[in-house]
């Protein structure tokens, strides 16, 4: 009767026990959060990614557009200088021999004939003066080869069938055919004519002329003309491709075509208010860019051509399909999505089955143990805030919890005084300066040295005149960015100084000390540096592990690459004290899942000091003495049932006796 009882007892009390409702299990939580977050994650990361990259893929297609346009440009404006440069030559020569009274008609002839023959790819080049302003005899040259009616002296050479032949000018007082002569008459300036179609042994040939004018004291005397082909331009530009599906295209002032992939489009004039604009900024010399998709879908880049000291400019053209510059964002977002997707499944997968396996079934066991023994074995009930699993496990252990969180405190504070000790008494590895009265460096030993040395780049982030070459004879207000307070600060200094900064993303640590002589005298200061980047690093780690084991995780462990020396000592010795932790909590969790399935034989075994030790002792006193009261009850129910034969028997006895 009293074993059914102590039964129906517990079975209540475990009914009574608070357990997680469905909705609030750790296992839904963390796979929903987790699912949240590797989503949000991989979202944001295949947004930025595929922005940055977009932008970064478009920044080099410009600067791929915008080099290849002003290559092209220089190689146009190369070839029309040359013709730009003979025609000024050939002007300022002409107008000296005539100064110097050396200058015939024949000479001249001969001269324009030489220099074309030295260029066979010149359509011809010529020269015609005012009236009397070559040699004052026009009337004694009428109607002579190669002169018109007025006399005036010309000479035009230009090739026929590979041979230069000469000839008369004509049209140059008609406006349109004979702008070549009328501009730079008018202007005084060197002209650029626009391009336009002329016929040369019968076949009409795209070309422009390049004019320069022959003045005197601000007097116009006359011009000298080079004739330009553009057939080679549109050769050799219309077979460029930029990022193999682009073109090139080259347009005149007036927004004729004079070089496209479409042979069908040369020579055509473009009249859109588009190219209109763009011509205009042309004309003053700016770089034109749209990067704005046109009907085509193309995105276009315009740089300037002008020849010599011309007011003309020529624009040449970079087109390519915008759809190209972000082909390769867009398969690395696709990329992206689709590596993101499938880790973010397996993650959950991996952590539900996890989860499943090796929290949440033991956990459960382990929680309604731990309860019972709350409520009357141990040490007391403990309330807690949470309906999960882990909660469940917390109100039952947070008393060990508390004596754990209390220790671990002790051994931080102990482990950080360690630190501060070992550091201050390391003189070895003391990186040390010395600066003279003036605050002048004069020495910094190899420590300093190597320390800094490794830290320069990031030192110069906050510091851009720092230099390690020139450390040594540099005064210290390089490493401040107030240096009359550091002054004021070290002329009042008459002892130790401490002080710590961040620099470069570095954490130092100075100690200084001034130097004075016999007399007292302020000879210079010692500072002593120690870069505790690394330190503080794992100050905030091990704060971080410390503060996750006080709330119950004792998962966490310090990393180990890159540590040494005491940071590593004491990095192992906090992951083994962690690992003493769990498997001390592991091995009460199993004797307490022993007992809830009835096993009185299951004991805690290892080597234990401390209050470990007493949990071990104190967890198998109390499945001994659950042990010893079975015990008693078995053996009571045995003794109880041999008196009751006993009796019985005497009754019978008796009975018989009666009668």
């Amino acid at each position: 009767m009293r074993r059914c009882s102590d039964v129906e007892g517990y079975k209540a009390e475990e009914r009574a026990m608070p357990h997680p409702r469905s909705g609030s299990s750790i296992v839904s939580r963390l796979m929903l959060g987790v699912a949240l977050i590797a989503l949000l994650s991989f979202g944001v990361t295949a947004a930025i990614s595929y922005w940055k990259s977009s932008h970064a893929l478009l920044s080099s297609s410009q600067d791929a557009m915008r080099n290849l346009a002003g290559l092209e440009a220089q190689r146009v404006s190369e070839g029309l200088s040359e013709a730009y440069d003979t025609a000024n030559t050939l002007a300022a020569t002409l107008l000296l021999q005539r100064q110097q009274g050396i200058l015939t008609r024949p000479a001249v002839s001969a001269l324009f004939k030489q220099q074309l023959s030295g260029h066979p790819d010149w359509v011809g080049m010529g020269t015609l003066w005012e009236p009397d302003a070559f040699d004052g005899a026009d009337a004694a040259h009428t109607g002579d080869e190669a002169h018109d009616e007025s006399g005036r002296f010309m000479s035009y050479w230009a090739w026929s069938d590979g041979v230069p032949v000469t000839d008369a000018l004509r049209g140059y007082d008609v406006p349109g055919d004979g702008d070549w002569y009328l501009k730079p008459r008018a202007g005084k300036q060197p002209v650029l004519v626009e391009p336009y179609s002329y016929a040369i042994n019968g076949k009409q040939v795209l070309m422009t002329t390049v004019a320069m004018p022959i003045l005197e004291d601000g007097g116009f005397q006359g011009v000298v003309t080079v004739d330009f082909a553009l057939a080679s331009l549109q050769e050799h530009l219309s077979k460029l491709s930029p990022t193999g599906e682009g073109h090139v295209e080259l347009l005149s002032p007036a927004g004729r075509v004079l070089a496209s992939r479409d042979p069908a489009e040369v020579g055509k004039l473009r009249e859109d208010a588009a190219t209109g604009a763009m011509l205009a900024r042309i004309a003053k010399g700016e770089t034109v860019e749209s990067f704005v998709p046109d009907a085509a879908g193309n995105v276009a880049m315009y740089v300037p051509i002008q020849v010599g000291d011309t007011a003309q400019h020529f624009a040449l053209g970079v087109i390519v399909p915008q759809s190209l510059l972000t082909r390769q964002a867009n398969v690395l977002l696709y990329i992206v999505v689709a590596v993101g997707l499938l880790a973010a499944l397996g993650l959950c997968t991996a952590l539900f089955v996890l989860l499943r396996r090796q929290v949440v079934g033991p956990l459960a066991a382990a929680a309604g143990v731990a309860d019972d023994i709350a409520h009357g074995k141990l040490d007391g009930r403990i309330e807690a805030a949470r309906q999960d699993e882990i909660g469940t496990l917390m109100r039952s252990m947070q008393l060990m919890q508390g004596n754990l969180r209390e220790r671990l405190e002790r051994d931080a504070a102990l482990a950080a005084e360690n630190l501060r000790i070992r550091t201050a008494l390391d003189d070895v590895t003391t990186s040390v300066m010395i600066a003279d009265a003036d605050l002048t460096i004069i020495y910094a030993n190899r420590p300093l040295m190597e320390m800094l040395g490794k830290a320069e780049q990031d030192l110069r982030q906050d510091l851009p005149n720092f230099d390690m070459k020139t450390l040594v004879g540099s005064n210290i207000d390089i490493f401040h960015k107030h240096p009359p307070h550091q002054r004021k600060l070290l002329g009042e200094l008459h002892g130790t100084h401490r002080a710590q900064i961040t620099v470069g993303n570095h954490v130092m640590r100075q100690i200084i000390n001034p130097v004075t002589d016999g007399d007292g005298r302020r000879l210079g200061y010692v500072v002593e540096w120690d870069d505790r980047t690394v330190e503080v690093q794992v100050e905030q780690e091990v704060s971080r592990i410390v503060a996750a084991a006080a709330s119950g995780e004792l998962s966490g462990r310090i990393t180990l690459d890159g540590k040494s020396g005491f940071l590593l000592q004491l990095s192992e010795q906090l992951n083994g004290l962690l690992d003493s932790f769990a498997t001390s909590v592991g091995q009460v969790s199993t004797l307490l899942g022993a007992l809830s399935h009835g096993d009185l034989t299951t004991r805690m075994e290892g080597s234990y000091q401390g209050v470990f030790a007493r949990i071990r002792d104190d967890a198998n006193a109390t499945v001994d003495q659950l042990t010893s009261i079975v015990g008693r009850i078995q053996g009571a129910s045995s003794a109880i049932n041999t008196a009751a034969g006993e009796i019985a028997s005497g009754n019978n006895d008796l009975s018989r006796r009666t009668e």
